[in-house]
């Protein structure tokens, strides 16, 4: 089934396999509510140049390590973005994130309560999350790790791209809730080889973008503490999913430009709950759910009962289970 959507007759202009073929690599988007104070990312974003990872601007880093798991070309992608992230309006790749956030947040919390105990004393407050490290993989502008840390956790949002991580702290900037967000220009590899380990790490439709997601996964496992969860959103690679996240949002509807994604990269349900398992999160510690989209109301609901497209997993990381 799936040759025969690749080979569809659509007029030229609508062939996205032949665009596919074209464009094999595509930009990672985390997710986040828009904030009430400025959309737009300030300049002048000053960088922690020797490294001490303080808070606000000056917290700033920049890897020069390996990047190996991240190609040029799917960093090149990010910097067109660089105005966009806060543009709820943007029909370059960000607008969606904005209203699918509040869904994703609103999942994550929900597991993060039930599961850690660290979260008891906070839950059913403002600050849920306050008193957990929270790591935040392919930030992006930032508009995922502003909630968490909006929601009380301390957080530290990382992304390859030098330009996404100065968008993400000039924004950070006009909250007094986030601006203790530590970013860094840096890949999970990186934090990985330092030996950090978080409460909750979270990777929202990053996986499908990366060059080899099995040790991509290994390595969130490895910054995941023992006890700890990791929270990763996808799409899953059917049918469906081309019709809907290819055909209907790129070229015909439009919400996302033409090749941000590559349906050959989307990672099966079942394929990525084997990679969480394989690196120590067991099986009945591992929870998915679907994510709907109502293109009338623009908003997103969890739907259990549907995996096909767009879905959540959480992972509990076990006591004695290896990175």
């Amino acid at each position: 089934m799936h040759r025969l959507l690749w080979r569809c007759s659509c007029p030229r202009k609508l062939r996205p396999w032949a665009a596919l073929q074209q464009t094999r690599h595509t930009p990672s988007f985390p997710y986040s509510t828009p904030s009430a104070h400025s959309t737009q990312a300030g300049e002048g974003v000053a960088e922690d140049k020797a490294g001490t990872g303080q808070e606000g601007t000056e917290g700033i880093r920049e890897s020069r390590h390996s990047r190996a798991n991240i190609s040029e070309e799917e960093l090149e992608k990010f910097r067109h973005l660089e105005k966009e992230w806060w543009n709820p309006a943007s029909r370059q790749g960000a607008g969606p994130l904005h209203s699918m956030n509040v869904t994703r947040v609103q999942y994550i919390v929900r597991q993060v309560g039930s599961s850690l105990p660290e979260a008891s004393p906070h839950w059913g407050s403002a600050t849920p999350l306050a008193g957990l490290r929270a790591l935040d993989v392919g930030c992006g502008g930032g508009l995922l790790s502003e909630s968490l840390a909006r929601l009380g956790a301390e957080v530290v949002g990382v992304d390859p791209s030098p330009e996404n991580v100065a968008v993400a702290s000039a924004h950070a900037q006009g909250d007094p809730l986030t601006r203790t967000i530590r970013y860094e220009a840096t890949t999970a590899e990186e934090l990985e080889n330092r030996g950090e380990q978080f409460d909750l790490v979270t990777s929202l439709e990053v996986i499908e973008h990366v060059e080899d997601p099995a040790g991509f996964v290994s390595s969130l496992a490895s910054l995941t503490r023992p006890g700890g969860m990791l929270a990763m959103s996808t799409i899953n690679r059917t049918a469906k999913s081309f019709a809907l996240a290819i055909v209907g949002a790129e070229y015909l509807a439009g919400i996302v430009p033409v090749g941000t994604h590559d349906w050959r990269k989307f990672v099966p349900p079942e394929d990525l709950a084997a990679m969480l398992q394989a690196h120590g999160f067991p099986g009945e510690l591992v929870e998915t759910c679907g994510l709907m989209y109502n293109p009338v109301s623009g908003r997103w609901k969890e739907n259990p009962g549907d995996l096909d497209v767009n879905y959540i997993v959480t992972a509990l990381r076990g006591g004695g289970g290896t990175g």
